[in-house]
């Protein structure tokens, strides 16, 4: 064998990686996109079976480490804590945007009146979880699914459809209390 020292046969792979390095990184990438599922099985097996002990090392660092760790994450939210708040703004903004376009284009459900988002309001019909106004908290696909529960009025539109409510209920009332006296 020509190198038989260990030091002699790694220095000269080496040498043959810088020269043929182009070679075996196409040779590599090559073998990685056919075996693409082979691999992906072989680290998924390999993770499996070192799992518990892995699990065991991470609980064992973050044990050691635990005052650093928590340091350096109070650290981190401190950092970035005004560009939490400006996501935030951004999110409210969108949705907010999504909202008044949806009610432009939908406009009131009894009298058709559609220039100002402002005026317009959602009247929830039953099963109400939230109030659209109030929802700066919730995700947009959550926010459709109440809406779905809703039709759009404009404001005096809805008033007078609560007003025609309050009297109805007030005239059950007072039938309800009759019967019940005589």
């Amino acid at each position: 064998m020509p190198y038989k020292d260990p030091e002699d046969r790694k220095q000269q792979g080496k040498i043959y990686y810088l020269k043929n390095r182009e070679k075996i990184l196409k040779r590599s990438k090559e073998h990685q996109e056919k075996n693409k599922e082979k691999i992906k099985q072989y680290k998924k097996q390999r993770y499996m079976i070192n799992r518990e002990k892995i699990l065991k090392e991470r609980e064992k660092y973050y044990q050691e480490n635990k005052d650093y760790i928590l340091e350096q994450h109070k650290q981190y939210k401190k950092d970035r804590i005004e560009q939490h708040r400006e996501y935030k703004r951004q999110d409210y903004r969108k949705r907010k945007k999504w909202l008044n376009g949806y009610k432009i284009l939908k406009g009131c459900s009894i009298c058709g009146y559609n220039r100002s988002p402002a005026a317009l309001e959602f009247h929830h019909n039953g099963g109400k979880e939230f109030t659209i106004g109030e929802c700066s908290s919730y995700g947009l696909k959550r926010i459709k699914k109440e809406i779905a529960k809703c039709i759009i009025l404009c404001s005096n539109c809805h008033r007078e459809l609560h007003e025609k409510k309050r009297k109805k209920m007030i005239t059950k009332e007072g039938i309800n209390a009759k019967s019940k006296t005589q």
